[in-house]
């Protein structure tokens, strides 16, 4: 059973984004785990317009994390960090008893 203060945790967050960081979350949503340039370019924004709402959403919301993969952006030449959802709904939630008899919920 998922507990309720979990969902309340998770609407909570999605309520507190602002436009354009709902709008990185749904495209990491949609299109899965992404880079910075990756993002910008499916929004059609520039890159300054987005890293931000990144850093909001990681450091922040708790929302995304670093994936370890890099890609590299085809102007720069330069590695870029791929993002993705630590959690996106709560259809996908996983939910496992530990050792201890207690419930492990993880976000998918």
């Amino acid at each position: 059973m998922i507990q309720e203060t979990s969902i309340a945790a998770h609407e909570h967050v999605k309520r507190d984004l602002s436009e354009r960081e709902k709008k990185v979350r749904l495209v990491l949503l949609n299109h899965g785990p992404s880079t910075l340039f990756e993002i910008a370019g499916i929004l059609g924004v520039p890159d300054h317009h987005i890293s931000g709402r990144l850093t909001a959403l990681h450091d922040y919301h708790k929302v995304i994390e670093d994936t370890g993969e890099r890609r590299t952006n085809p102007v720069t030449k330069r590695k870029a960090i791929v993002w993705r959802l630590k959690y996106a709904t709560i259809s996908q939630v996983k939910v496992e008893a530990t050792s201890s008899g207690q419930q492990e919920i993880t976000w998918h």
